[in-house]
């Protein structure tokens, strides 16, 4: 998963459809006891000949292009809120805190952040200046990317119901858009809300139920 990309760019350019298998369920559906790649190429193309190869949808060339902005800023904001935990938990450890309920890393505070990490012993204070660095960094990166967002990505009827919804913003708004593609390769309502991770999966056998944590398919493809 995840590596398919330039195989499908070259099987599109050669005028074929792709197919993108679901692996889990084609594993399943395989039924093999052992592993290889032989096997595996056996069974998936015996799938395919019966017309019985579970498939994902795949999204257009652009989108798939248009989704590394919104995925690169999430992972961007990820790392920040690592970095600034990582603040806080090193903090701690020396009882050290700013006298305010609101975020410390803003501009607002800096001053006293800076002030409280010269309390600090010498190499903690070091690595925590790094952080903070780190930090800026980030937030400089996740900025420009959301400008990059914001000129790219162009308006469309689906991203406009996307933020007719009382919630996302902008970006956010976006990344819902953009991650869900076309809705027409749902079904029905049910399938995605699955899709979502919204839908409890049912596991019962011999009158015993389970329930476990819905879990999200997002973002496959």
């Amino acid at each position: 998963m995840g590596n398919w990309y330039w195989i499908v760019d070259e099987i599109e350019q050669a005028g074929c459809i792709p197919f993108l298998a679901h692996a889990a369920k084609a594993k399943v559906m395989m039924g093999n006891i052992h592993k290889t790649d032989k096997l595996d190429a056996q069974g998936l193309a015996t799938l395919l000949y019966l017309g019985k190869l579970p498939s994902v949808w795949i999204p257009p060339a652009g989108l798939r292009d248009e989704r590394e902005l919104p995925r690169t800023r999430m992972t961007f904001a990820k790392h920040r809120a690592m970095v600034k935990n990582r603040i806080r938990s090193t903090l701690a450890k020396y009882a050290l805190s700013l006298d305010t309920d609101s975020d410390i890393f803003t501009a607002k505070w800096r001053p006293e952040l800076e002030a409280t990490l010269r309390r600090l012993p010498p190499e903690t204070e070091c690595c925590l200046r790094q952080h903070l660095q780190l930090l800026d960094a980030l937030n400089h990166h996740i900025r420009e990317l959301e400008v990059r967002i914001l000129q790219r990505i162009q308006a469309s009827p689906s991203l406009q119901l996307v933020q007719s919804v009382p919630g996302p913003a902008k970006v956010l708004a976006i990344v819902i858009d953009r991650e869900l593609g076309s809705i027409d390769r749902f079904p029905s309502p049910h399938h995605f809300a699955s899709y979502c991770g919204l839908v409890p999966r049912l596991s019962a056998s011999a009158g015993a139920k389970a329930i476990p944590s819905p879990s999200a398919l997002w973002p496959a493809t």
